[in-house]
């Protein structure tokens, strides 16, 4: 399971509870601990047992997902 920052309760126990049998800490620790940095994640993994942080880089092409804005951004590279 890949998971960004989240901060609702119902979402912390969710993965609380999926991740229960080997956590040495709580979700909510390892989310903590992620740095302010946009992308910034998580990754469960239920093979290994472990916990990885990550950090999943911003999109750089154009894509029909964007939401408008009336101020444009400016592009940086």
């Amino acid at each position: 399971i890949i998971a960004h920052r989240v901060t609702s309760q119902q979402d912390l126990q969710a993965l609380n509870y999926i991740m229960q049998s080997y956590l040495l800490e709580s979700i909510k620790k390892y989310m903590d601990d992620l740095p302010t940095l946009k992308g910034s994640a998580i990754i469960l993994d239920d093979n290994s047992e472990r916990i990885y942080p990550m950090r999943i880089r911003p999109r750089f092409t154009w894509h029909g997902g964007e939401a408008p804005t009336a101020i444009k951004a400016e592009k940086r590279l």
